[in-house]
């Protein structure tokens, strides 16, 4: 698992990873954290009568943290790894990786716009 501390701590570093300075990062991980619950919420609300577990039941996954998730598909889009590589990098199956980039990249491309139109100004 990469370390979003260490990254973050350098810009250089945090260019190269995910294409995105650590202050752009950090001002998209807010909008991206809320279209993540947003979606969430409205899941379960859609299939509740289906659900056998509350909301946030069930095993805990390998990028538990809203910045390592944020992490986990920009530098997938930056870097364009094979799930071999993403699986190496994340411990996880190389079947999860597709599913986890699957997912993330639904959220991603739901944040509104507007607010990562506003990354550059910061």
């Amino acid at each position: 698992m990469m370390n979003i501390n260490k990254i973050l701590k350098n810009k250089r570093l945090t260019l190269a990873l995910t294409g995105l300075t650590p202050q752009e990062f950090l001002n998209l991980l807010s909008p991206f954290a809320q279209t993540w619950q947003d979606l969430k919420q409205e899941d379960y609300q859609k299939n509740r009568k289906q659900r056998k577990r509350k909301l946030s039941g069930g095993r805990k996954g390998s990028l538990r943290e809203m910045e390592d998730k944020l992490l986990f598909i920009l530098f997938y889009y930056k870097c364009y790894p094979t799930y071999g590589v993403l699986s190496f990098l994340y411990g996880f199956d190389r079947a999860n990786g597709f599913r986890r980039q699957e997912q993330i990249t639904k959220v991603l491309e739901k944040t509104p716009r507007r607010k990562l139109f506003y990354l550059k100004g910061n």
